[in-house]
């Protein structure tokens, strides 16, 4: 699996399958972890502050608290890391958001009111034909709900 995606899961199954030991989890696979950043020129201490990080912030975006999983990895946070990453993430937005057809709005529209009202569904079920433009929809909407602090699930 490559390390981005190895982190994202580590950080779900912190979140929503409770394990036992989860600071064991991540010293099981914190070498296929950091393999990202060790290739973009890193050094291994500096890749697993990173690689913490960025498991923090996944964590904390779910709405839970990342030191009662990580609780001997607490690094300071990389700053300018992660200033980049909230750059990126809201001119991405704009963008993405532009590009929905009026189908799609229409969609992304109905889940946003619902999310941000109180008695509506939460739960959303997609689906569709390859090319349908399922991933174009879900893509600004996961942004939009990192923006507004509401948690996320997303199940392929």
């Amino acid at each position: 699996m490559m390390p981005k995606s190895l982190r994202s899961l580590l950080a779900t199954i912190i979140c929503h399958c409770y394990p036992a030991n989860p600071l064991q989890v991540f010293e099981d696979f914190k070498e296929n972890m950091i393999e990202d950043f060790i290739q973009q020129g890193n050094s291994a201490e500096k890749s697993l502050k990173l690689c913490v990080n960025d498991i923090r912030r996944q964590i904390q975006q779910d709405g839970f608290d990342f030191n009662q999983f990580l609780r001997s990895y607490s690094f300071e946070d990389i700053s300018d890391r992660e200033d980049n990453l909230v750059n990126c993430t809201v001119n991405s937005n704009n963008l993405l958001w532009n590009d929905l057809n009026s189908y799609q709005l229409l969609g992304a529209d109905t889940i946003l009111k619902s999310i941000v009202g109180l008695n509506s569904q939460k739960c959303f079920y997609i689906d569709g034909p390859d090319g349908s433009g399922k991933t174009s929809l879900y893509r600004p909407l996961i942004q939009k709900f990192i923006l507004i602090g509401k948690k996320k699930l997303i199940i392929a």
